[in-house]
């Protein structure tokens, strides 16, 4: 990494050290790094319920920007200025983060701890929905069983 300080003096543009990146030059992906991580921790630290789900959202997006340059993608065509693509991806990550602790803590039982269901043996779809814990068995009953679309499932 650069000392810190040394991408603001960099006068490059940010599409500038995008078109760099997509050549796999990891100096200006060191520099586009020190530039956007505050605006990209900033949105982490909003949208997220504590310090270190805003750090592994900052990451996300990080390692989301380092996966379209090459050798892990074809290259990254802006449509928008980099940092917001990277702000938007933050928000994303760290929103999902968020309602995946809000379930972790609304379930009040470990689900190894939830008691085995009873497994009909005449019919495969109910053996292979007993296997599952309660939320995926209702999800999949109501997509497999009853028609429901995933929109009205996750209604």
């Amino acid at each position: 990494m650069l000392k810190p300080g040394h991408a603001k003096d960099d006068p490059r543009d940010n599409a500038a050290l995008v078109a760099l990146c997509n050549k796999g030059d990891a100096a200006a992906l060191d520099a586009l790094y020190e530039r956007c991580l505050p605006c990209v921790m900033s949105t982490a630290k909003r949208f997220s319920p504590d310090e270190a789900t805003a750090q592994d959202a900052a990451q996300d997006a990080f390692e989301w920007l380092l996966r379209q340059f090459p050798p892990h993608g074809p290259g990254l065509r802006l449509k928008a200025e980099v940092t917001r693509l990277l702000c938007k991806e933050t928000r994303r990550t760290a929103l999902a983060a968020g309602r995946r602790a809000k379930r972790c803590q609304a379930s009040a039982m470990d689900p190894d701890d939830l008691p085995a269901p009873e497994v009909p043996l005449d019919d495969t779809l109910e053996k292979a929905l007993a296997i599952l814990p309660p939320p995926q068995r209702e999800a999949l009953r109501l997509h497999e069983v009853e028609g429901c679309t995933y929109c009205e499932i996750a209604a």
